[in-house]
């Protein structure tokens, strides 16, 4: 090989070597909102792009990718160059003796010499501590991959909810709206009635009172609307403009679960993302032990070198150039029992794992047989609250009637339209808890889409 084919093969692996440690980090900016207008999916879509735990779990994702790939590259040989220019000036030397024995006396040199190597290593045995480094980094990365569509379901989760939790303070404000507008004009006939004697001054303390009380609740309602919003902006990760408005998700069917406790946590047990996550713990505890087994072995690497000098000039000249084979055993004899205090660790952390994996499947299986719990129960609890809202709206209708004909009194009117009220309040709470649950119960069985029903886990198990 020429000089110049030595010296561009040694400079093109070195550049290439380099070339695998740069990498590009592309972030992309979150889009604009192109209305006025929000609905849940478009909510959705927004939140897979900016929401701050997702774009953790990407980047975690990313990590562990990049280390898997890390693990493998320690099977492969590593090759290193290097050139080196060392120039000596001034250096002193011992004095020596002249021909007639006198001492010469200190002197000085200057030189200037060049060396270049081509270093190669490939480990030939180490006790298994490449593979199962591998093991661990693999397992890390599908821990990742399922951690990352656990954070993409709670995304979902939090965001649905946070979405449902707006409309549902909206529905109250507004209810509280009507309620104090309605309040206001029975004042003012209640103060008509006070004028000409066909209403006490206590009938009008009451509505006085009444009135007050609908004008402190709709302050509440309204700092709930404003703490409902940022929820779910914090949620989506970015602030939305003033005039975005949230859109209603409409009619929903109202149904129990069609499937059973027992199938639901089956699915659970078989598609839940952070809990197979979890599981992946057993199998990164089991190569941690290996790992630290692997300390106990001796380690047999392989070597080879290739290179060439000449004195100050860096020219290649075959009588300067240079080779080398190495083989290489070593063996820790004593290591303070550092060895066996890291065996001991990996093993407690193995069978602390088992436990963590048994006290996640508890909680999930608890967390999602609650909102199993939950969904039948809120769709039972619509149907009661639907007819006791049409009971107390006919009540209030027939009062206010009556109360204009003076055939009842304040006390019974305000009663009557405190009961409309509740009533009003209640049917709204049961309908959104209903779909609550039902986020909550897709999220916990693995099968939170973006879809607003539960019909998803049905048709799985039929597959």
């Amino acid at each position: 090989m020429s000089n110049t084919g030595r010296i561009t093969l040694f400079l093109t692996l070195t550049l290439l070597a380099g070339s695998f440690t740069a990498g590009e980090v592309v972030v992309s900016a979150p889009p604009a909102l192109e209305d006025n207008l929000l609905t849940i999916d478009e909510a959705v879509e927004l939140a897979m792009l900016n929401n701050l735990d997702l774009r953790m779990a990407n980047a975690d994702l990313d990590s562990a990718n990049a280390a898997n790939w890390s693990a493998w590259t320690n099977f492969l040989p590593q090759v290193a160059g290097s050139v080196t220019y060392t120039k000596y000036e001034g250096f002193p030397t011992s004095g020596g003796s002249g021909g007639d024995g006198a001492p010469t006396g200190p002197m000085d040199i200057e030189m200037e010499s060049y060396s270049t190597a081509l270093t190669v290593s490939q480990p030939l045995f180490n006790g298994g501590a490449i593979y199962w480094g591998k093991v661990m980094a693999g397992a890390g990365a599908e821990m990742a991959e399922l951690s990352q569509e656990a954070a993409r379901q709670t995304a979902i989760l939090t965001t649905r909810t946070a979405f449902l939790d707006l409309l549902k303070a909206q529905e109250f404000r507004t209810v509280q709206e009507k309620n104090l507008e309605s309040l206001a004009e029975h004042l003012s006939l209640t103060e008509s009635n006070l004028a000409v004697g066909l209403a006490s001054r206590a009938d009008h303390l009451r509505s006085i009172s009444e009135h007050a009380e609908a004008e402190k609740l709709l302050i509440t309602a309204d700092h709930s609307v404003r703490l409902a919003r940022g929820a779910l902006e914090n949620t989506l990760g970015l602030d939305l403009p003033d005039s975005v408005e949230v859109v209603p998700v409409g009619e929903i069917t109202v149904s129990e679960s069609t499937l059973s406790l027992e199938e639901t946590l089956a699915l659970v047990r078989r598609y839940n993302p952070a809990l197979i996550a979890v599981r992946k713990t057993e199998r990164l505890a089991e190569a941690s032990v290996g790992l630290a087994a692997s300390a106990f072995w001796p380690k047999l690497n392989l070597g080879g070198s290739y290179g060439w000098a000449n004195g100050s000039d860096l020219t290649f000249s075959d009588d300067n150039d240079y080779w080398a084979i190495n083989i290489i055993a070593s063996f820790d004899i004593f290591t303070s029992t550092q060895r066996v205090a890291e065996m001991a660790k990996a093993r407690a952390d193995e069978h602390k794992s088992l436990a963590q994996i048994e006290k996640t499947e508890r909680e999930m299986f608890l967390g999602a047989e609650a909102s199993y719990l939950q969904l039948n129960t809120a769709a039972k609890t619509i149907e009661v609250s639907e007819k006791q809202l049409a009971a107390a709206a006919e009540g209030l209708d027939l009062t206010t009637n009556m109360y204009e004909q003076g055939l009842v009194s304040n006390a019974d009117y305000l009663d009557m339209n405190v009961n409309y009220l509740y009533a009003k309040l209640g049917e709204i709470s049961a309908r959104y808890d209903y779909l609550a649950a039902r986020e909550s119960l897709a999220s916990f069985t693995g099968q939170q889409r973006g879809a607003l029903h539960h019909s998803i886990a049905a048709e799985e198990t039929a597959d």
